[in-house]
């Protein structure tokens, strides 16, 4: 990450009426302009200040003020190097939470940050002292996307990764059980660790097999290669094919699963990026405009 000040644009964004969220997708080359693109919509979200009640909302996950629950940041590495600008970006905005947290020194309303991906073991610089740790492990220990109650408000996770990330999600009609069941089985359809799946309520007996599809940069949409490459659409073709296996053993007819893909490849994030939309916009895309 180098360039301009102001190089970070909105090149996709994504809303589901019905789950009541909204997925943004930014291209930047400006670990600055990154930075404080997000620590603005971090400001936004904490203006709000929704209600600070538990919530027995399923379709709901507890995120910063109400509004924000995951940060995942990319960066295009070669193989084996280290995400450094990232991790800088991440560590900019830990520091913007933990003096947030400090200025509310014995208040209520301090804001849990969690960390995935690489986790830096030297304030935030990469280096041997790093270790990589798994969203699906970070959401675990809480268990918030198992359970009907939670915080609604001030949790918040950031990701830092060196492989792009497709996310890929199935919408099933069936038992609680059957979706943990599919779940597990999308993730050991490698064996590698390139399929991660949660399992999370999403409402009116539906469950959605939440796929983050990790890939290295440059595979772009090439099938399986050789060492066990995967590419995009070969893991989606994997995916759909490993579900409609699971859920016929269990009875459930194909056709109560709905898949679709949330964002774009890697390279029409990159030749969007001069034609990005105004981040401003993301207040009217939440349907949170003033």
């Amino acid at each position: 990450m180098g360039g301009k000040a102001n190089d970070t644009k909105l090149s996709a964004a994504f809303t589901d009426e019905v789950y009541d969220r909204t997925s943004l997708h930014f291209t930047s080359t400006s670990v600055q302009s990154l930075s404080d693109t997000l620590k603005s919509y971090l400001e936004y979200a904490q203006s709000l200040e929704p209600s600070k009640a538990e919530t027995d909302d399923t379709t709901r996950h507890p995120a910063f003020g109400g509004l924000i629950d995951n940060l995942s940041i990319y960066q295009q590495v070669s193989p084996g190097a280290m995400p450094s600008g990232a991790l800088e970006v991440r560590a900019n905005l830990a520091e913007y939470i933990a003096g947030l947290n400090s200025s509310r020194m014995g208040e209520e309303g301090g804001v849990e940050l969690f960390e995935y991906g690489y986790i830096s073991g030297d304030g935030g610089g990469g280096g041997s002292g790093s270790e990589y740790k798994r969203l699906r492990e970070v959401r675990r220990e809480k268990g918030w996307f198992e359970q009907s109650s939670g915080p609604s408000i001030n949790a918040v996770s950031i990701g830092v990764l060196d492989k792009f990330i497709t996310n890929y999600n199935v919408r099933v009609q069936c038992e609680r059980g059957v979706a943990v069941k599919c779940s597990a089985a999308v993730r050991k359809i490698t064996g590698q660790g390139d399929v991660e799946a949660l399992t999370l309520a999403y409402g009116g007996g539906r469950w959605e097999i939440a796929c983050n599809i990790l890939h290295q940069a440059g595979e772009g949409e090439a099938l399986v290669g050789e060492g066990g490459v995967w590419g995009e659409d070969a893991i989606v073709a994997a995916v759909r094919s490993k579900l409609e296996q699971e859920l016929g053993r269990e009875g459930v007819e194909g056709a109560q699963m709905y898949g679709y893909r949330v964002g774009l490849s890697e390279m029409e994030h990159v030749e969007r990026f001069e034609k990005g939309i105004n981040v401003e916009e993301f207040k009217n895309l939440h349907g949170r405009g003033e």
